[in-house]
Parts: structure tokens; C-alpha cells; sequence
């Protein structure tokens, strides 16, 4: 599958590019079918379904930290059940700056409680993979570029995705000490107090996610040599 995890500009940058070009319908579309396995018209046409879209391909970025105890459909039930619970309250939690954190928080707790409500994991879904579920999804919203007037609204207080990559660059260049705990393991304590931080070192420079864009990619370059 083509990867372009990090630059939300670059990758709007390139669409816009493949749009004027003279091959412009046909590359747009493996571009975009390429990233998100559905047609770019489809998913315009239906943004109801494009959100769910979304929420599933965040589902790759966390799965990989699972471990089910079955072997069977009820792995897929448990990827749909929390892919409606986030898609149910999305809406709400972009919708009202002065909550955002308070909902954020309050819809991770609601990941929690539907995921291990499933009695398909070995061990006890957490606050770190609730985070990456939600915060992944809500990144492939501003990818998608759908919701950008809602989403505006709360760019500079969106939560980044937190990953290994995302800990080593905020050890590397802002400074910010860490344990030696996997993300997928942070509870939420950990993980507010990181997002707190992550803040305060960028106050009067960047947005969090804006920062997160290019120190991803930083990264990615440092591990792929």
C-alpha cells in the first residue's frame, strides 16, 4: 500500500498537483484509492461513510499491538463495534472548542470500555491504543479534507497520534524526558501529561499537530537509514 503517513500539506500538495496535470483523474484516484481502499467520488458523495473510513484505517496503526485471545469473526465485531462508537461521537468532540479535551478524554474512556466490553483481547484494551485509534482517525479526517470547517475550529488543540516515533522526536528536539514505556501501555495519566507538555514546548511556534507532520517524518528518515 502507498504510505504517506506524515505531511498533511504534502499530501494535499501532491493531489493538487495530480488535479492539474494532464493524467490528473486517473492519478488522483490511485492516489487516493491507494491510501484509503475507496474511491475519491464515493466517499465525497457520503461523508457519513467516509468518516467510517477513517476510523477503520486508524485501525491499522494500533492493531498490530493487540493480542486476541479468539480466532474467529468476533476479532472483526470488535474492530466494527469501536469503529461506530468513535464514529457516534466524533461530531460531538470537534464540535465545541472550550470541551475538546474534556470529550476527547471522555470518548478514549468510551473506546476502552466498548473494546474490552468484547472479551477478544488477552490482555486489557488501554488508554495509549484508545488514543491512537482516536487521534489516527481524526488525522485522516484533515487528510480527507471534508470536515475542514469544523475541524479549523480546533486545529491548534488537536491531540497529536502518539507512537514510538512521535517519543523519540520529542525526547530528540524538544527536550522531553520520557520513561521507557510503550506507548500502547501509557495509561491516562501518562498520556495527558505528555500531550500537556507537548504543548507547552510549542506555545508561540507551531501547532502540536503541525509539529507532528514534519517531526514524524525526521524520524522516519533517521530509522530508514
Amino acid at each position: 500500500m502507498l504510505l504517506i503517513y506524515g505531511n498533511i500539506n504534502i499530501f494535499r500538495k501532491v493531489i493538487n498537483m495530480i488535479k492539474n496535470s494532464i493524467i490528473q483523474s486517473r492519478s488522483y484516484e490511485f492516489l487516493w484509492y491507494s491510501y484509503f481502499n475507496r474511491r475519491y467520488d464515493e466517499l465525497s458523495d457520503n461523508v457519513a461513510e467516509a468518516m467510517k473510513v477513517c476510523a477503520d484505517r486508524a485501525y491499522l496503526d494500533l492493531c498490530r499491538t493487540l493480542r486476541f485471545s479468539t480466532k474467529d469473526e468476533s476479532n472483526t465485531a470488535f474492530r466494527d463495534d469501536v469503529v461506530n462508537i468513535i464514529v457516534q461521537n466524533i461530531n460531538d468532540l470537534i464540535s465545541d472548542r472550550d470541551e475538546f479535551d474534556t470529550r476527547h478524554n471522555e470518548l478514549c474512556e468510551k473506546i476502552i470500555e466498548t473494546a474490552n466490553s468484547q472479551n477478544v483481547l488477552s490482555a486489557d484494551f488501554t488508554y495509549g491504543q484508545a488514543q491512537k485509534w482516536l487521534n489516527m482517525t481524526l488525522k485522516y479526517m484533515l487528510l480527507m479534507n471534508f470536515w475542514s470547517d469544523k475541524l479549523k475550529t480546533v486545529s491548534d488543540i488537536l491531540h497529536i497520534p502518539v507512537d514510538s516515533y512521535i517519543i523519540e522526536a520529542a525526547e530528540k528536539y524538544l527536550k522531553i524526558k520520557m520513561s521507557s514505556k510503550a506507548w500502547s501501555k501509557w495509561d491516562k495519566d501518562e498520556y495527558i501529561d505528555f500531550q500537556e507538555k507537548i504543548r507547552n514546548a510549542l506555545v508561540g511556534a507551531e501547532t502540536p499537530m503541525e509539529w507532528e507532520n514534519h517531526a514524524w517524518i525526521k524520524i522516519a528518515e533517521i530509522r530508514n537509514k
